[in-house]
């Protein structure tokens, strides 16, 4: 994830560029950002009985409070930049933490892994775009004159259409989690438009989004585009029937090479994605592989 959320982001350049005298301001104090305080790992009320081991948070990876608080620094920081506005986009790296640049460095490695498979790139799951947006850049440096090279998004936009049994064992897991405002998508859509007005085809429209529920709007498109090819599928939809969904609908579309990652494969908060894949396809049919050091994303080549 990027250091903060691109709300976070644009209302601190805003304010920068306005000349506001105290853009920090338009941060919260960092203790509204904290969650609820956690119960003692492990720990059981009178007459509670642990049935399921998974009621021990210990067991489930998450932000540790040092690691928060330097994320709230870094807010910080960033809305109090001195760095001019026309030359903040190029020194955002000065605030890029060791999570978001292993972020990016992972999808370079996922990219590299395609560029002698044909077809398009599309990930599941769009969020902020941040994928999007890293992806169209590593086009313009690794394919600047491929035409046909389209990276492609897909997402609801207003969060979790529905919830499964088997994703509901995380409370995150709720319909409309993850849901942003309809003057964001707009901002996203001009984000990626800038972007690719300054690739070398800046004439050709190769990077799009796809607004609504996934398992609508992917069997649309591929109806109406039936030459596609995917050369990459990045699924971050955390849930397990549209993961399901999507899987299937893909397989006529992939090459051998391709190459499908996943960024809550076996991940214990999110069991729908692993669930969705071994439904699908089955994990002893494939060979599931990490990034050196990484956790995610897992990913396979398509019949390899």
């Amino acid at each position: 994830m990027l250091i903060v959320s691109h709300r976070l982001l644009i209302g601190a350049v805003a304010a920068h560029g306005r000349g506001c005298s105290d853009p920090a301001a338009i941060f919260r104090d960092a203790s509204a950002f904290r969650l609820n305080p956690r119960p003692p790992l492990g720990h059981t009320t009178p007459g509670q009985i642990m049935t399921d081991d998974h009621a021990d948070e210990k067991l489930l990876p998450y932000e540790s409070e040092p690691e928060r608080q330097i994320r709230y620094r870094f807010a910080h920081l960033l809305a109090s930049t001195p760095i001019p506005p026309d030359e903040l986009g190029d020194n955002l790296t000065l605030y890029l933490r060791r999570q978001p640049l292993t972020d990016l460095l992972s999808l370079d490695a996922l990219y590299r892994m395609v560029l002698d498979v044909p077809g398009v790139i599309m990930e599941f799951g769009v969020h902020r775009g941040r994928h999007l947006a890293a992806l169209t850049a590593l086009r313009g440096a690794y394919e600047p004159y491929h035409p046909h090279r389209r990276i492609i998004g897909f997402d609801t936009f207003t969060g979790f259409p529905d919830v499964t049994a088997i994703d509901a064992t995380n409370p995150s897991a709720v319909p409309g989690r993850f849901s942003l405002t309809d003057s964001y998508v707009l901002h996203l859509r001009d984000v990626l438009a800038t972007h690719e007005a300054a690739e070398h085809l800046g004439h050709i429209r190769r990077t799009l989004i796809f607004e609504g529920d996934v398992r609508e709007t992917l069997p649309c498109y591929l109806t109406d585009n039936p030459h596609t090819v995917i050369a990459l599928a990045y699924f971050d939809l955390d849930l397990y029937e549209p993961t399901r969904h999507t899987i299937d609908a893909l397989k006529p579309y992939l090459t051998r090479g391709s190459v499908l990652a996943f960024d809550q494969l076996a991940h214990a908060k999110w069991p729908g994605e692993t669930a969705a894949l071994r439904d699908a396809v089955g994990i002893g049919n494939c060979s599931l592989r990490c990034l050196p050091g990484r956790a995610t994303p897992v990913y396979l080549r398509w019949g390899e």
